[in-house]
């Protein structure tokens, strides 16, 4: 049973990734942000730690964007169970206001003076863990021996869903034992994108290999 149990989580663990490596041909609805402040994010370098005991995820997330109008704030997402604790831009401190009803982030942009793309930093923290009264779809969560973190669980601070491709840098810290998939290409000790697209899928826990046999060919899982 205990070896049927990891093979059921490889087998999902393969069919995420599988899931995430045809997105760019399947057709997808962008987000409703008529109403937001027009950016264009340029890239974003993530570094997260997974702390499985407590359910929790610490995280840092720098953002490189333009500004497309006047506006004297910009709006990001946010997984709602994910608390700000600290924004920058180009090393000073910003304000910062963040929505429950609608995970999302707003930055006061206003008084700064951007010479080029500016830089936002922000460092963030919260329990993946569902809540019992939860009625939206999980897309992210981390329990005691895995975690999953899905594109559209806005567990890093994103200019809405499916509607502005960014180059992406990840950095993972997991418990000792655990074994780490992402949709990035692997990249010093981290993992990287050269191409612009809608990156952010991870999948990670205590996976054993198993072997199977088919017709027309042994398998390794």
């Amino acid at each position: 049973m205990e070896k049927f149990k990891h093979l059921l989580l490889c087998l999902s663990l393969l069919a995420v990734m599988s899931l995430a490596e045809s997105r760019g041909r399947q057709l997808t609805v962008p987000d409703d942000a008529s109403d937001r402040p027009k950016i264009d994010v340029e890239s974003y370098s993530v570094d997260i730690r997974l702390e499985p005991e407590e359910r929790r995820l610490t995280g840092k997330a720098d953002v490189l964007f333009k500004q497309l109008d006047r506006q004297n704030y910009a709006v990001f997402d946010l997984d709602r169970r994910l608390r700000v604790d600290k924004a920058t831009i180009n090393g000073a401190d910003v304000r910062f206001r963040q929505f429950d009803v609608d995970s999302t982030v707003e930055i006061d942009l206003g008084g700064q003076q951007f010479n080029s793309s500016p830089v936002l930093h922000i460092e963030y923290s919260g329990i993946l863990n569902p809540d019992e009264d939860r009625s939206e779809p999980i897309l992210g969560r981390i329990s005691e021996h895995s975690a999953f973190l899905l594109y559209a669980g806005k567990w890093f601070p994103t200019n809405g869903l499916y509607r502005d491709k960014a180059v992406m840098r990840l950095k993972v810290a997991a418990p000792v034992g655990w074994t780490l998939v992402t949709d990035l290409a692997k990249a010093a000790d981290g993992y990287s994108s050269a191409q612009p697209s809608y990156w952010g899928t991870v999948v990670a826990g205590k996976y054993n290999t198993t072997n199977l046999k088919s017709e027309k060919a042994d398998i390794s899982i």
